[in-house]
């Protein structure tokens, strides 16, 4: 009936005004807010004193609206929090190249790194304010040690002169081949001194390199600054442990050039000894493949492995990197248990960049799928299913079975007979992501799977899995045990 509670029957009216006036009221999009709000003093209800913490409660259990007075004390509390934060980076930042490159003001700014809680007492607990004294006498220690860091700060720094003594011209050139939009002078460097003075393109003096420059740039520097001096002090042994891998190509190629191809002048480290480590396969494929003769004969490539304790080193021979459909074409062949020749075949299609029927049968096959699906995850049909399976066939070289290929994948016990029997950790690992598509929840495993699957994609050119270990043993095992913990942990 009109105006009666469909539940209990009796006269709504009353109530209808008051849902309407809270309707009127409510602001629904700020209850997300609220309950960060709460989720936040909640975890942070330990380091707060015992008045803060005891209003804050007040709040949030008062039914009635917040005041002005309320809200200006919750903002008085996120203050002091912002400046416990801040203070917590600075010291964080403080040991940084780019910080201690200038050391003048060295105790000032550690000074500044220090908390005083009588300054925040929104935080006057016990357990902030043992953290603060912690982190405050590491500070002060750190003070008594400024004049000996200054003296090896301005030992460096004179030493550093003399390495880059002339050296703006050559690296001026550098910065303009790999796209950086500073030029250098270093007006010190005749007199022992080494204060780098940075102009951007637009002839903007940067005032400070540590606020202006990227991490990228920062590194860039660096490098360029370190490969100098080795060229000044001449060590018998160079190593450079994985300076390049986080630039992209162009700049990648400029810092390999200016290292070691002497394309803008004196190369830095050229006829020099050097132990270049680096996990990123551009830097492997621009030594071995895209510039190779220019690095002949001096450069040898070996890929590093750790099996049981043991580090192997295989030489990358000048036909080992070939191109990725001749590759995977003859591993599809020639691998012994027809699972493994599918992940090949899988390959296959996706260098030809061949998304049809037969590549929409194997990976159905290895997401589990009961029939075979389209990629738009509607059904195959009859004949789109036998035109896929016999291209299959084709690459691999032997009849495909659906059905009991299905089988063997859902079945722990066989998957894991054929991980066994492999002697590639990259056909391991393709292995273990078919095995665990359908259940695996450990996500971060997954992440790292589909990272290692993926190593070198993008590159015309690759190394044979089968003979190269580019994934991880340690991941591998990691992937034996989700796959016999599919197996009830036998």
């Amino acid at each position: 009936m009109e105006g009666m509670c469909p539940y209990c029957g009796l006269p709504a009216s009353d109530a209808e005004k008051r849902i309407d006036a809270v309707g009127d009221s409510f602001d629904s999009t700020k209850v997300g807010n609220i309950e960060k709000t709460i989720n936040a003093l909640s975890v942070g209800g330990a380091y707060l004193s015992e008045t803060a913490n005891r209003k804050i409660n007040a709040i949030v259990d008062s039914s009635d609206p917040i005041t002005d007075q309320e809200k200006g004390f919750i903002g008085k509390v996120v203050q002091d929090a912002q400046i416990i934060i801040n203070t917590l980076a600075k010291l964080r930042t403080v040991s940084s190249y780019f910080v201690l490159s200038s050391v003048d003001d060295l105790n000032e700014r550690l000074s500044n790194c220090k908390i005083d809680i009588a300054l925040v007492d929104s935080f006057d607990s016990s357990s902030c304010s043992a953290l603060a004294a912690e982190i405050n006498r590491a500070v002060e220690e750190a003070m008594t040690n400024a004049g000996k860091l200054k003296g090896l700060v301005n030992r460096h720094k004179s030493k550093l002169a003399v390495a880059l003594k002339g050296r703006c011209e050559e690296i001026n050139s550098f910065l303009a081949e790999a796209g950086y939009p500073y030029s250098v002078s270093i007006p010190g460097a005749e007199d022992g001194k080494c204060s780098v003075r940075l102009v951007h393109t637009s002839l903007w003096e940067v005032p400070d390199s540590r606020e202006a420059l990227s991490y990228g740039e920062k590194n860039a520097f660096a490098l360029v600054f370190f490969a100098y001096e080795c060229v000044s002090k001449k060590p018998d042994l160079v190593i450079l442990d994985d300076p390049i891998s986080s630039f992209d190509g162009g700049k990648r190629y400029a810092l390999l050039n200016m290292l070691f191809l002497g394309g803008i002048g004196e190369a830095t480290l050229k006829g020099k000894t050097v132990l270049l480590l680096t996990h990123d396969y551009g830097t492997l494929f621009d030594i071995e493949h895209t510039h190779k003769s220019a690095f002949q004969p001096s450069a040898n490539s070996c890929v590093l492995s750790c099996t049981d304790g043991v580090v192997n080193e295989t030489v990358v021979a000048a036909n080992d990197m070939v191109l990725a459909d001749n590759l995977y074409e003859r591993l599809a062949k020639s691998s012994g248990a027809l699972m493994v020749k599918l992940v090949y075949a899988r390959k296959v299609l996706e260098v030809r960049d061949d998304k049809g029927d037969a590549y929409d049968v194997v990976s159905s096959l290895f997401h589990h799928r009961p029939t075979p699906m389209r990629i738009d995850n509607t059904p195959m049909k009859t004949a789109e299913i036998f035109n896929g399976v016999a291209n299959l066939e084709a690459i691999v070289g032997e009849s495909i079975d659906y059905n009991d290929l299905l089988e063997t994948i859902k079945d722990p016990t066989k998957l894991l007979a054929i991980f066994d029997a492999s002697s590639s950790n990259y056909e391991k690992l393709q292995l273990a992501r078919i095995a665990t598509e359908a259940c695996t929840d450990d996500k971060v495993l997954k992440e790292r799977m589909d990272e290692s699957v993926h190593v070198g994609n993008g590159f015309l050119y690759q190394l044979d899995p089968t003979r190269f270990e580019l994934v991880p043993s340690q991941l591998v095992e990691r992937c034996r045990v989700e796959i016999v913990n599919l197996d009830g942990g036998r």
